[in-house]
């Protein structure tokens, strides 16, 4: 119904109420002409037996000196006052052009988004513990535990505050999104660096079959802080390129690394190759990736496993 029916109804029901109030106030001073004050007929006095009242069988029963007739009156001018009240409240709503939720009025149309924050550019960074699948119950739960350790050491020697990253724990995983007024050129370069020197000193003190190995990857883009975790093709970006086969099979074939590190195209245009990192040009190999719907070019790195030294190439 347009708002300018909705206002016509509200106007009629208006009218109507106040007519009926009129004559419930005759029928006050004069009962027994109450006839029409009653939608639909006369009103219909009840006989029945009173509870401990001491009146007789078959009287008319009143509450408190009260008269039935008057009671009905009562109750019903209420039940319209409220449908009057509803109509009003959907009369302004209908001028805002807001709505009410229903049953009162119409539903209120759907939002754009599902969030509340504002679509904001994020570096995106996505980390997953290679073989984790192949550890048992006792062991996973103790790399969940030190992942986290090892992210936070990392990035407190690359000066870095991560309690800053709106992060996202995945077990075995981390999806974390970076703000730009973090230096970014220090997460894509430094970070990486000083993650491959902890991983060196923690894999260095443990069996083989114990030995933590990582795969790193990067994409940037707004994102969208939804409901149910983070939107925006950044994120599908950069958990596509964690899992994809080339990172795996580097990863895989050089035993002797710790981290396998892998950027987008824009990541590696803006950070590396434009020299605002600590990492190289010439330490990052071009390959391509066709993971799920994802198809790009994308960057793969290998970090020394050695703190100090200063061969950090492929």
């Amino acid at each position: 119904m347009s708002s300018g029916g909705v206002r016509r109804q509200g106007r009629r029901l208006l009218v109507s109420t106040a007519k009926r109030h009129v004559k419930a106030a005759r029928c006050d001073r004069e009962p027994p002409d109450c006839s029409d004050a009653v939608a639909g007929g006369p009103p219909r006095l009840v006989e029945f037996e009173p509870f401990a009242t001491g009146a007789p069988a078959g009287t008319r029963s009143t509450d408190q000196g009260v008269p039935m007739h008057q009671s009905l009156i009562v109750i019903q001018g209420t039940g319209a006052l409220f449908a009057l009240a509803v109509v009003i409240v959907n009369l302004i709503a209908a001028r805002k052009g807001s709505g009410m939720a229903p049953p009162f009025g119409r539903p209120r149309p759907p939002t754009v988004t599902g969030s509340r924050h504002p679509v904001r550019r994020y570096l995106c960074l996505s980390v997953d513990v290679q073989g984790y699948g192949r550890t048992n119950d006792l062991r996973q739960a103790e790399i969940q535990r030190d992942l986290i350790d090892l992210l936070d050491r990392a990035g407190e020697r690359a000066g870095l505050d991560r309690r800053r990253w709106i992060r996202q724990p995945k077990g075995d995983e981390e999806l974390a999104l970076i703000p730009a007024d973090e230096p970014l050129g220090q997460v894509v370069g430094d970070f990486c660096l000083e993650l491959a020197a902890a991983l060196w000193r923690y894999n260095r003190v443990r069996d083989l079959t114990d030995r933590m190995r990582l795969r790193l990857a990067f994409d940037d883009g707004p994102v969208d802080l939804s409901l149910n975790g983070f939107a925006g093709r950044a994120v599908v970006g950069v958990s596509r390129l964690v899992n994809a086969w080339p990172l795996r099979h580097a990863l895989d074939l050089a035993d002797h690394a710790e981290l396998a590190v892998i950027l987008s195209d824009g990541v590696h245009r803006d950070w590396v190759h434009s020299g605002r990192s600590s990492v190289r040009p010439e330490w990052c190999r071009q390959v391509a990736i066709a993971e799920k719907e994802y198809v790009a070019d994308a960057w793969l790195w290998l970090p020394s496993r050695r703190p100090s030294g200063t061969d950090h190439r492929w």
